[in-house]
């Protein structure tokens, strides 16, 4: 039995009911902090654990999910949102990174950094202060025309019958790379990074639905270089405290968003 369509950005999700589903080779892992295997993917499917796999090939608008019958609609599109639409949208020139950010009058802004180092709180903070969140998790990227752009993923919790995207492209303003601070600085420290450096920092926070492609791989190396060049890249070291998120994003607030953060500035790294 296949359900009603239902559309996100480009793509169309058809659910299957099936108790064999297609197999999937696991090229590429996805695993929580707690050590739980969340999903695995080849080129062209993905399985999410206790819900399903997802199909897709080429540049097709169509990506198919084989679920068993006692699982809801409403989550196999959750997954579809979370899991399979940004890693699908890596196979039609965008990147993920494992990142959040906010929206501000002047462009998106990105944190990523190692598990604990806060990201989610930060970009929670400042966007329930000022501004809008952005992306929770997952940052889907590329450089189009240039310039460093990104798109907002949908939720998953929409209207099947209604189409189209989560928002229109914004432009990027800057990346951060999140640092905690053994406790020895008296304040927190905002870098701007040389491209080499900032390449390295940002490689191990990129999502990838295949390393074991030569293509998916070349075209990840080539863009994260590329906006390694572009984009201004930061690391930011701070100690992180319970109040420490609320002074933060003040704090960021007048180093990104008052005087934003422009390619004259002198680039170093530590």
């Amino acid at each position: 039995m296949t359900s009603l369509p239902f559309r996100a950005l480009d793509l169309e999700l058809s659910i299957t009911r099936t108790e064999i589903p297609p197999p999937v080779v696991p090229n590429e892992r996805w695993i929580d902090n707690a050590g739980h295997l969340l999903a695995w993917s080849s080129q062209d499917r993905l399985q999410v654990a206790g819900t399903g796999v997802f199909c897709f090939a080429g540049d097709s608008r169509q990506v198919m999910a084989f679920v068993d019958h006692d699982v809801e609609s409403t989550r196999v599109q959750e997954d579809f949102c979370r899991f399979v639409l940004p890693l699908v949208l890596q196979t039609r020139g965008w990147q993920v990174l494992h990142a959040s950010a906010v929206s501000t009058p002047e462009g998106v802004v990105g944190f990523c950094g190692r598990s604990g180092a806060g990201k989610s709180t930060v970009a929670r903070t400042w966007a329930t202060e000022k501004h809008a969140l952005w992306a929770d998790d997952r940052l889907v990227l590329r450089v189009h025309n240039q310039t460093p752009e990104t798109i907002r993923l949908p939720e998953g919790r929409t209207d099947p019958q209604v189409a189209g995207p989560a928002g229109p492209a914004q432009s990027l303003l800057t990346l951060v790379v999140l640092e905690v601070d053994d406790g020895s600085a008296a304040s927190p420290t905002l870098d701007r990074l040389s491209p080499a450096i900032a390449l390295t920092e940002l490689l191990p926070h990129a999502l990838c639905l295949d390393s074991t492609s030569s293509v998916l791989a070349r075209q990840l190396f080539l863009t994260y270089s590329d906006l390694a060049r572009r984009l201004p890249i930061h690391r930011l070291a701070y100690r992180q405290t319970p109040e420490s998120a609320e002074a933060l994003t003040a704090w960021l607030e007048e180093r990104l968003i008052q005087k934003p953060a422009t390619r004259s500035e002198p680039a170093h790294g530590r």
